[in-house]
């Protein structure tokens, strides 16, 4: 068949049509299995973060044997010294001493340091809950723009709702 044939020409562009086809393929399942999380297998029961130090830590889930629903905290560094009576005083207005925000008297600085909200997200969550009065359940942050269900999920260890303003 020579090169310039019609047939020959048609041939050769479906297959290029075809190998396009097979790369953007490839190229969109790779872009959506970059935004999928990382599934580990072992969900952590709560979490505490430290405001101040912007350091999370997950608590694992208590002995099968144990009565204390709760396990002890360690500290993970060796240079940290553990929460006293004194420091739990002087934490934040929106944090209890589990570590966990009060989303209606959280400021916009104490929301900014949790992981995944940045300043312009704790602005819209403070903006909303002044339109709204106050949060009355943690579902209510998937109105704000920039919060799905999958960042909501992370948020919920760390956060609490005590009573709305």
């Amino acid at each position: 068949m020579p090169l310039n044939s019609r047939l020959y020409v048609s041939i050769m562009l479906g297959g290029i049509a075809l190998i396009c086809i097979a790369c953007l393929a490839l190229r969109w399942r790779i872009l959506a299995l970059q935004q999928e999380p990382v599934r580990t297998g072992v969900q952590p029961t709560a979490a505490v973060i430290s405001p101040s130090k912007g350091r999370v830590q997950l608590l694992p889930d208590p002995p099968s044997g144990s009565d204390d629903p709760a396990p002890a905290l360690t500290e993970t560094s060796s240079t940290s010294d553990p929460v006293t009576p004194e420091r739990q005083e002087a934490q934040p207005n929106g944090s209890s001493d589990s570590g966990r925000l009060d989303l209606n008297t959280a400021s916009a600085a104490e929301l900014d340091e949790l992981p995944g909200i940045g300043p312009v997200l704790a602005e819209r969550i403070v903006m909303a809950r002044e339109q709204r009065a106050g949060f009355r359940s943690l579902d209510e942050l998937l109105e704000v723009e920039g919060i799905g269900s999958a960042t909501l999920e992370h948020l919920r260890p760390l956060l609490r709702i005590d009573a709305v303003p």
